[in-house]
């Protein structure tokens, strides 16, 4: 028995790329910190949340502000959870003098 086929190609050139990409980018300083912490970032933050080690809720920010003061908590350290308008979620920690 004999198969009849035919091979058929075909070239074909498509850019698979992305000419730029702006991953969301967060600065938490000054680390360690005594009485406030600035946020810098290239995306609205929606909300701040500061848990201790524990995982309780020690401060929470609504604002989309620059500046958020930790001088009412005790000393250690903390995990900073970032809310963007976005829906991401980033976590930074930090330590408080």
């Amino acid at each position: 028995m004999e198969a009849n086929c035919s091979i058929v190609t075909t070239d074909c050139a498509a850019a698979l790329s992305v000419t730029s990409f702006d991953a969301p980018e967060f600065l938490l300083y000054p680390n360690p910190t005594s009485d406030f912490f600035h946020i810098e970032s290239n995306v609205s933050i929606e909300s701040v949340i500061v848990y201790d080690l524990k995982g309780r809720i020690v401060q929470s920010f609504d604002s989309d502000v620059t500046k958020y003061s930790v001088s009412e908590i005790a000393s250690g350290m903390y995990i900073v959870e970032i809310q963007t308008e976005e829906g991401l979620q980033v976590r930074k920690q930090f330590i408080k003098e």
